[in-house]
């Protein structure tokens, strides 16, 4: 599981329906389901992130509160709730797992893709 691929994906998504407006916040969330979903078993699994056991369930729970809104997002076809989530919720809690110059690195590729 590679966070910095995942959050490359998530950020592209957010770039094409918030920046360019080429494709739909439903369409684009389609696209990376197969990564959360990747994502979600390796987080449920075990801590891959060796850390202190309470803050790992507590990202746990962020993470399902997250997705949860994601799934609605799609089930209702809720364009607003799914980019709030993608761009205010997911990619602020990959950024958690990156380096703050890793961030800004992958969004300054992302921009000029």
């Amino acid at each position: 599981m590679d966070i910095k691929k995942i959050y490359t994906k998530v950020l592209k998504s957010c770039v094409e329906f918030s920046v360019y407006g080429t494709k739909t916040a439903e369409e684009e969330s389609k696209k990376i389901l197969p990564v959360l979903n990747e994502f979600y078993n390796q987080v449920f699994k075990e801590n891959v992130f060796n850390i202190e056991k309470t803050d790992y369930e507590q990202l746990q729970i962020l993470f399902v509160n997250i997705i949860r809104d994601f799934s609605q997002g799609l089930q209702n076809k809720d364009a607003i709730l799914l980019e709030d989530t993608m761009e205010y919720g997911l990619l602020p809690f990959l950024e958690i797992f990156i380096g703050g110059d890793e961030v800004s690195m992958l969004k300054e590729e992302s921009l000029n893709e």
